[in-house]
């Protein structure tokens, strides 16, 4: 009954745990662990750790636990899953096992897999540096045309043309700082868990989209936009600004990313479960496993083409205001072919 206890309890364990004796023999591994090493724990039963643990800083870890020299040992070291087939980050803590007479017996040792975490903490150190890097660049803008202005008397005089024109250009890099800092308030509330307050109206869809393309198409002069919605109104109950927001991101990605130019296609129609519209594009698609990432916080900090801007939080905040109306969104591309964005609403 104890052994069968025992047993349930190793079996539960989500991390990798060994047990050794005094004499660094192999007394209990647990299945996770079985499947990172490669090894079946009836095969290596009292056989010498080192059969299990062939990494020396692991076995070291386990002598100096096991000597008393260190009680309790926390390392980190990379190790190749055989089951997953690649290297994963793992955490390892050594605790010693005393007998009745304050001897080593023996040690346990705990394998966990903190590749994601890890991930994510290089991910965040990179948008933070991305971030500053977005918001230092418009800020800059606005401080040299606002210093221009501040000393017209001593390096102008300046035309009311080049006025209006400095005047302008602290306005667009003003809005620019403006959604950037709209999207790390986003992702704040995100992050911490609140709810989304949305201020729902009778919103009209078709009118929306056409408001928001006029203002894509202006900043791009080789690619063009193709509409294709209904011609009666789709009045849903939406919060106008953020749907705005969703759409205005999808635009935007959807020139960002078809440097070439193209076709960017804005299709709308009644659906079962709603009104879909699908966004598509003919630019340089994704491969599956960046579309299975899509809507990952801070994906866009990993990403290797620096050549486009952005914090890369759109995707993630666009998901979570789509979910906030009840609704839907997912994505579909593949490499060198372009990407379609669905974003459906349920009849609300």
């Amino acid at each position: 009954a104890s052994r069968d206890q025992v047993n349930a309890i190793l079996e539960s364990v989500t991390d990798a745990l060994v047990v050794s004796d005094g004499e660094n023999r192999l007394l209990l591994m647990n299945p996770v662990a079985e499947e990172l090493f490669g090894l079946k724990a009836e095969t290596v039963q009292r056989a010498a750790l080192d059969r299990v643990f062939r990494e020396p800083v692991l076995l070291a870890t386990v002598e100096d636990v096991l000597s008393g020299r260190d009680p309790v040992r926390t390392i980190e070291l990379d190790l190749l899953h055989p089951g997953i087939g690649e290297v994963r980050h793992y955490q390892s803590s050594s605790s010693a096992i005393r007998s009745r007479q304050g001897k080593g017996a023996g040690v346990v040792t705990l394998l966990r897999d903190v590749t994601r975490e890890r991930e994510l903490d290089r991910m965040k150190s990179e948008f933070i540096s991305i971030a500053a890097h977005e918001l230092q660049t418009p800020l800059a803008s606005v401080t040299g045309y606002a210093d221009l202005l501040l000393n017209e008397q001593e390096i102008g005089p300046f035309s009311a043309e080049q006025r209006r024109e400095y005047l302008t250009y602290i306005q667009q890099k003003g809005e620019v700082l403006e959604h950037l800092i709209d999207d790390l308030l986003n992702l704040s509330r995100i992050e911490t868990g609140r709810v989304l307050v949305l201020d729902r109206q009778p919103c009209d869809l078709n009118a929306l989209l056409h408001e928001l393309i006029p203002h894509h198409q202006r900043e791009t002069d080789h690619h063009r936009f193709h509409i294709d919605l209904p011609q009666a109104p789709v009045v849903l109950s939406l919060d106008k600004g953020r749907i705005s927001q969703v759409f205005d991101n999808l635009l935007s990605n959807a020139v960002k990313y078809s440097p070439n130019g193209g076709d960017i296609r804005i299709r709308g129609r009644r659906d079962p479960e709603g009104f879909l519209i699908e966004v598509q594009d003919e630019g340089i698609g994704m491969s599956p496993e960046q579309v299975a990432r899509i809507f990952e916080k801070f994906y866009r900090a990993d990403s290797q083409n620096t050549a486009f801007k952005g914090l890369g939080l759109g995707m993630t905040i666009a998901k979570s205001l789509v979910d906030a109306h009840g609704g839907r969104i997912w994505v579909e591309s593949e490499p060198g072919k372009g990407t379609r964005v669905f974003v459906l609403f349920p009849n609300t």
